[in-house]
């Protein structure tokens, strides 16, 4: 009768038991996907990102570029890498256009972001660096060039008018070729 009652008892306690089987096999199998090697469960946007990382840390910033590039269409996280590539651009390859390009693609992404501040100011002295590398290290906006083409106008004027004058009053107080020689003869002490 005991050997029944095992049977018996079993049997009722198969369908929880094999419930009981089914959620221990499926924690272990997640306890498994979650535990694996790092770079298997990191997605493969992380992963490029940190190459990139590498790269720049090394000085290979064309490499690190590209890295950086290919990441953006793997990443949610494309504010940060625009700014790296800002930084990159900017700080190591001394080129401001495409530290400016990727600086304002970061506040499209993130305009309250945590570096939005800093962006902004990067992006005013990128652009005063640019507009002195473009203009021959002479900066000089539309309405000042305006000002100073006027303001040069009117002081050649004024010197014209001034020269003018001037060769009034000179030739007012030259004498004429007559009065110079009568003046002379008077001064000599021969004439006497």
């Amino acid at each position: 009768m005991a050997a029944r009652m095992n049977r018996r008892h079993v049997g009722e306690m198969g369908g929880s038991y094999k419930l009981t089987i089914l959620a221990a096999s499926s924690a272990a199998v997640l306890a498994l996907v979650t535990s694996g090697c790092d770079r298997m469960m990191t997605p493969h946007g992380k992963q490029i990102i940190r190459d990139a990382d590498t790269k720049a840390a090394e000085g290979d910033y064309a490499t690190a570029i590209t890295l950086y590039e290919q990441a953006l269409d793997a990443s949610n996280a494309a504010a940060d890498i625009h700014y790296k590539l800002a930084v990159l651009y900017d700080d190591k390859l001394s080129d401001p256009l495409n530290a400016i390009h990727h600086f304002k693609r970061y506040l499209m992404l993130a305009p309250t972001g945590a570096r939005a501040p800093e962006v902004k100011s990067f992006i005013k002295r990128d652009e005063v660096a640019l507009a002195t590398s473009l203009s021959g290290d002479s900066i000089v906006t539309r309405g000042d060039a305006a000002r100073l083409r006027n303001e040069n106008l009117a002081l050649r004027k004024e010197l014209e008018t001034e020269r003018a004058k001037g060769h009034l009053a000179a030739s007012e107080k030259t004498p004429t070729h007559s009065k110079k020689t009568s003046p002379k003869k008077r001064a000599t002490p021969s004439s006497r």
